[in-house]
């Protein structure tokens, strides 16, 4: 959002100094990978943490979703990575074969835990009451994005298949990116110009523009989530792989 009060001149400058005018680094820690990558001991933590329990235990797990009026089965595979939020999952459809090609990513959100510092029990319940209106506003605003984007041209963020609970979590069904990252690309084709990262960045900036529009705003925009596509006219641009949210005072 701030990108839109430069001048063209100053956007320009910005994207100049930015990591996109710089050789890439090879990834070397867990935190540095692509969120559908932290598949190590980052994403383990991260569930034991939230969850008080060990991760990979929905692994096998059979869930439906709803897409409109149609429904979703799939069935849970490994731990992609987890976030602030949520924890991802990749899966498949298990009519299918496992080794199949056509996978399918589960963002499970996390649940509500008792803020365990403060001693007052009227204000632990206002303190529960007021998170679980957050977070089930986070949750809600990604679904939503995700349905008011699927039809977009090109499509900026992961395409939506449908979205429901899984054990009593919210949690809804996306496409699993496998477009290059934009790490391997600047590696295999060279840096940008500023003119061809601007045009790069251009439909995310639109996404962003509605998003406002509709009270969202992007939330934990990093470059290692950043993947590099093509358009239905062979011109590159980028789509956002984790494209977590932060409800604005307007809410959803």
């Amino acid at each position: 959002p701030f990108v839109f009060s430069l001048a063209p001149g100053e956007l320009g400058k910005v994207v100049r100094n930015s990591e996109l005018a710089k050789p890439p680094q090879e990834p070397n820690t867990e935190v540095e990978k692509n969120l559908y990558e932290q598949r190590g001991s980052f994403a383990t933590s991260k569930v034991a943490e939230k969850l008080g329990s060990a991760p990979g235990q929905l692994t096998g797990k059979n869930c439906f979703f709803m897409n409109g009026d149609k429904g979703l089965v799939v069935q849970l595979e490994n731990i992609l990575g987890a976030g602030h939020t949520g924890e991802a999952y990749l899966c498949h459809d298990p009519q299918e074969n496992k080794q199949a090609e056509n996978k399918f990513v589960v963002k499970i959100y996390f649940p509500l835990k008792k803020n365990k510092d403060d001693d007052s029990e009227s204000e632990i319940e206002d303190l529960k009451l007021s998170n679980k209106k957050r977070e089930i506003n986070v949750a809600e605003s990604e679904i939503a994005a995700a349905k008011l984007h699927n039809d977009d041209d090109p499509p900026v963020i992961p395409k939506y298949f449908g979205d429901g609970e899984v054990d009593g979590r919210r949690a809804y069904v996306m496409e699993l990116m496998k477009d290059p990252t934009l790490p391997e690309r600047v590696k295999a084709g060279g840096l940008y110009t500023v003119v061809g990262a601007l045009d790069a960045v251009s439909p995310f900036l639109d996404l962003l523009r509605v998003e406002e529009r509709h009270g969202r705003t992007a939330s934990d925009f990093k470059p290692e989530n950043i993947r590099v596509a093509k358009d239905s006219k062979g011109k590159e641009y980028f789509r956002y792989i984790d494209y977590g949210l932060v409800p604005s005072e307007k809410g959803v």
